[in-house]
């Protein structure tokens, strides 16, 4: 019994030797681990696309440059505005400037209309009048012109009338 028990064992463990070997011979020398990277290989591929993955990395890169361009403007304008900005400061000065002048010069008069020294003219000091001067002297000019014109082309008829006479 104990000689059976000993060869049903030693032949229980020679089958499971032999079906190891079969399933080995199944899967080759590297135990299937080829076919498996393989499959792995083809799902990466699968994932990345056709083109391995290249596509992405230029859009990427694409996407980049844009933000750059976004970017590059965005300081132009700050840039533009800061300038016209600091241009709106140098003409609020100039005026203010103006302005100061005039306000002095006001004072100044008003010294010197208290003191007496000087007769007020109207708010305008008196240049309504001498434009009033101004505008019959260009008018009375002009007028003049005209009937010079008007006398030179009676001339230029005149004489063309003479010449046809002959």
């Amino acid at each position: 019994e104990a000689m059976e028990e000993g060869r049903k064992r030693k032949q229980g463990r020679k089958k499971e030797k032999e079906s190891k070997k079969e399933r080995k011979k199944e899967k080759g020398s590297n135990g299937g681990r080829k076919k498996r990277k393989r499959k792995r290989k083809k799902e990466r591929k699968k994932e990345k696309g056709s083109n391995g993955g290249r596509k992405k990395k230029e859009t990427r890169k694409k996407e980049r440059k844009k933000e750059r361009k976004k970017e590059r403007k965005k300081e132009r304008k700050k840039e533009r505005k800061r300038k016209k900005k600091e241009a709106m400061k140098e003409g609020r000065k100039e005026r203010n400037k103006e302005k100061e002048k005039g306000r002095k010069k006001k004072e100044a008069r008003k010294k010197e209309i208290k003191e007496g020294r000087m007769e007020e003219k109207g708010s305008n000091g008196g240049r309504k009048e001498e434009r009033k001067k101004e505008r019959k002297k260009e008018k009375e000019k002009e007028r003049k012109r005209k009937q010079w014109r008007k006398e030179e082309k009676k001339e230029i008829k005149k004489k063309k009338k003479e010449g046809r006479k002959r």
